[in-house]
């Protein structure tokens, strides 16, 4: 998924003038932020726009009227004491005609039209990402008779259907553009709670969630242990663990004035067995080998080293993690977790780092390979470096007990608000 650009543009040149500045302004205006860097984590967007700044994207709520003040620099061709202004907008948002009084110096001449509400607001309980948003000013010398095209000014304008969910910028969810783009883009005419919802989902279950940049976002990238656990870290890091992938596609919804209650569902492992500490769960796939340890540990008979770069992989000597279910921006992702965070909304339960939906919580179990319990082994009578430093010592050392049974344990589920 692409987004068009998200700068605005001073254009005309074509036309006899250009448009020097900008602004936006009005009641339904959304404050936007620009996604977050090291020096600028929650800064805003200005709704005014220079030549010689960067560039701007503004956002409104849907069903409000958009201000817009503008000021031109365009041929002093006679111009009268009242030049009369407009501007033509797409869809009918059009900004009424004005008589302007011309600042001349030399050849050219600044027009400022200060701000008025457009004509009609944006329609009303619908979503709309203007990629552009093109205005198309225009000049009168004869009251309105006859007009002239001066200048055009493009920006990206994102329509939200409600007021979004107050921002928590502390919790990392705060009005980032890309959050607008991501959902606005997706979610163009949706007016319904569960249209939004399906057409935000679109680009997870395509595993191909983008940023404004054109960076796609991952689930621990690079099988890289990712500790950003917010909507924020995620855009910041471009990529995160599976809470953070919960958070942004509610956070996507929150946007669109849609804040889900009880949603937020944290799949969890039992703390321990009888046989030791439970790692996590693996996810497949995974190649089960003969099992070595079945006389010290029947019901996790396979002895397993866990991968010393990841922590996160099993590399044998009975079990090895194999490419299995893609994730978002990793087509093979890392297999062992000790959570895992789904978000339901109408019943259906979202996978965002998978991209994959399920109809209950049962069905979660069909992609989980087995269980892991912490416990000993020797290398030496295993034959196998366990602990991956190069040699086969006669010594005992961490291993993974596995169980290759889907329901050996069962998952702590809990619900909460986010």
């Amino acid at each position: 998924m692409l987004f068009g650009s998200a700068t605005a543009v001073a254009a005309g040149s074509d036309r006899g003038g250009t448009v020097t500045r900008i602004d936006f302004s009005g009641s339904g205006r959304i404050p936007l932020r620009p996604d977050p860097t090291v020096e600028k984590p929650f800064t805003e967007i200005q709704p005014h726009w220079k030549e010689g700044q960067p560039m701007l994207a503004v956002a409104y709520v849907s069903g409000t009227i958009p201000t817009v003040g503008v000021t031109l620099d365009v041929s002093n061709q006679n111009l009268p004491a009242n030049t009369v202004v407009r501007g033509v907008g797409p869809d009918g948002i059009d900004f009424p005609p004005t008589p302007v009084a011309p600042s001349v110096a030399g050849t050219r001449a600044a027009l400022v039209y200060p701000p008025h509400s457009a004509s009609r607001p944006f329609q009303p309980g619908a979503i709309c990402s203007y990629e552009p948003f093109t205005v198309s000013w225009e000049t009168s010398i004869d009251g309105g008779a006859h007009w002239k095209a001066q200048a055009e000014s493009r920006c990206t304008l994102y329509i939200t259907r409600s007021s979004p969910v107050r921002e928590v910028p502390e919790t990392g969810y705060a009005f980032f553009e890309s959050l607008f783009a991501i959902s606005c883009h997706n979610a163009s005419g949706a007016t319904s709670d569960s249209a939004i919802i399906k057409c935000i989902w679109r680009p997870f279950a395509d595993r191909d969630v983008r940023l404004l940049s054109g960076d796609t976002l991952a689930f621990y990238r690079h099988k890289n242990a990712a500790p950003e656990t917010t909507t924020g870290g995620l855009i910041f890091t471009k990529t995160g663990i599976c809470f953070a992938w919960a958070h942004l596609l509610i956070d996507l919804l929150r946007v669109q004035g849609i804040q889900p209650h009880n949603s937020y569902v944290v799949l969890s492992t039992p703390e321990s067995t009888q046989y030791g500490p439970v790692v996590g769960m693996l996810i497949r796939n995974c190649q089960f080998m003969t099992p070595s340890g079945t006389q010290e540990c029947p019901d996790y008979p396979y002895v397993a080293a866990f991968d010393p770069h990841t922590n996160l992989d099993l590399v044998g000597p009975d079990v090895f993690s194999r490419p299995g279910i893609a994730a978002q921006g990793e087509p093979d992702p890392v297999s062992l977790f000790r959570n895992h965070v789904l978000v339901c909304l109408d019943g259906t339960y979202y996978d965002p780092s998978y991209g994959r939906t399920y109809a209950s919580i049962d069905e979660f179990y069909n992609v989980i390979a087995g269980w892991v319990v912490l416990g000993r082994g020797n290398e030496a009578a295993m034959k196998f470096d366990l602990n991956g430093d190069g040699t086969i010592d006669n010594t005992d050392v961490t291993v993974g007990r596995v169980s290759n049974n889907p329901h050996r344990l069962a998952l702590n589920v809990t619900r909460q608000d986010y």
